[in-house]
Parts: structure tokens; sequence; C-alpha cells
């Protein structure tokens, strides 16, 4: 399941660009792709192959989008999802703790059964607070990419 989420969050950002791309030409293109880049100095490249039909505007929003511009999630979504579709799936680790308690009553017994289960990635993230955040930040990349120019 958390791989799916990951493919969906990361499809809506190629869908993002295709949706600009017919924007921007009027056309639909099918060599279309959001690129997450982590270095500068590979930017160049990647933009050619991947943003190449949508105006320089929304390639340099695109390009404001990367982990080597300062926005980390880009890179962890990458680095999340694509492990995930090509070599093996995420571990996630689970951690769990309940407490339980009764308490004797004028009417008898009541008692408070309490879970706590924490999910985390290998890396010590919390699951469900990476999924979160990280769904926050493509609407708002999305959002981004097809505002009109």
């Amino acid at each position: 399941m958390i791989g799916e989420v990951l493919y969906h969050l990361r499809s809506a950002l190629d869908f993002a660009v295709f949706v600009g791309a017919f924007l921007d030409t009027g056309e639909e293109k099918s060599d279309t792709q959001f690129p997450i880049v982590m270095v500068e100095s590979k930017w160049d490249t990647q933009a050619k192959r991947r943003i190449k039909h949508l105006s320089p505007e929304r390639q340099e929003v695109i390009r404001l989008l990367q982990p080597f511009s300062g926005q980390k999630w880009t890179g962890r979504l990458q680095q999340l999802s694509n492990p995930d579709k090509h070599r093996r799936l995420n571990v996630v680790a689970l951690e769990a703790e309940h407490t339980f308690t009764i308490k004797r009553t004028d009417e008898g017994f009541e008692t408070d059964f309490t879970p706590k289960v924490v999910l985390t990635f290998d890396d010590g993230n919390d699951v469900l607070g990476s999924l979160e955040e990280l769904l926050d930040k493509v609407r708002w990349a999305v959002g981004k990419v097809l505002d009109r120019f």
C-alpha cells in the first residue's frame, strides 16, 4: 500500500507536466516526465529530455522544485519511490505498545484500552507523517506547475 501511495504521488507530478505541455502546445506530448534532479549540473540534460514542451516559465517552476534548489521533499519522494518501483520494497518497521487499565467503579469495573502503533521507514522516519507531508507538497507543486502564465 505504501508503494502504491508513492507511485500515485510521483504520477501526479508526471501528469502535471503532461497537462502543462498540452496547455503550452495545444497537443498531447508522450515524452514528458517530471524530472527529479539531485545535482544542478545534470539539470539541463534532464530538462531537455523531459520538459522540453513546456513554456520557459513552467520549466523554471519545475527547476525551482528540484532538490538542488532546496526542495528536499522531491528528493525524498524519489528516494522512496524509485527503489520500490525498480529494486526492492520499502522496509517498514512496526512498533506497537498499548495500555490497558481496569478501574473499579460503583457500578462494577471500567476498562480502557489505548493502542499505539508507529510505522517507520528503515531510515527511522514516520511513514504516515512522511506520506502526509509528501501529499501536501505534491498538491502544492501540481498547482504551481499548472498555474496560468
